[in-house]
C-alpha cells in the first residue's frame, strides 16, 4: 500500500516529457539536374525569382512556402500550385508534370 501511494506521489510529481518541436520537412524540385524550386510545408511566402514592386509582400500559401530558383519554371510551378488544395496535392502535381521531387 505504502509502495503504490508512493509511486503515485512520484507519478504527480514528475514533470512531463518535453514534447519535441515538429521539425518541418523539405523539399528540393528538379527539371533534370536544375534545382528549380525549394517547398516546405511550413505556411509562408512564395518567393519569385522576379523582384517585386516596391512596398509589395510576397504571395503567401496556407499549407507551404516556397522559393523560386528558374524563373522559366514559374509559370507552370504556379500552375500546379493553383490546382492543388494542399501540400500533398501539390506535391503530386510536381511529380505528374514531370519534375523530380527530392526531400531534404
Amino acid at each position: 500500500m505504502i509502495r503504490a501511494i508512493l509511486a503515485l506521489a512520484l507519478a504527480a510529481c514528475s514533470a512531463p516529457a518535453p514534447k519535441k518541436a515538429a521539425m518541418p520537412h523539405h523539399w528540393n524540385v528538379y527539371d533534370k539536374d536544375t534545382l528549380i524550386l525549394d517547398v516546405s510545408d511550413q505556411p509562408g511566402p512564395i518567393v519569385s525569382t522576379a523582384m517585386l514592386p516596391p512596398g509589395e509582400a510576397p504571395a503567401t500559401n496556407p499549407y507551404l512556402s516556397a522559393t523560386s530558383h528558374d524563373a522559366f519554371h514559374e509559370n507552370q510551378l504556379h500552375g500546379i500550385l493553383q490546382a492543388s488544395h494542399d501540400l500533398q496535392s501539390f506535391l503530386d502535381g510536381l511529380r505528374a508534370a514531370g519534375f523530380t521531387v527530392k526531400p531534404e
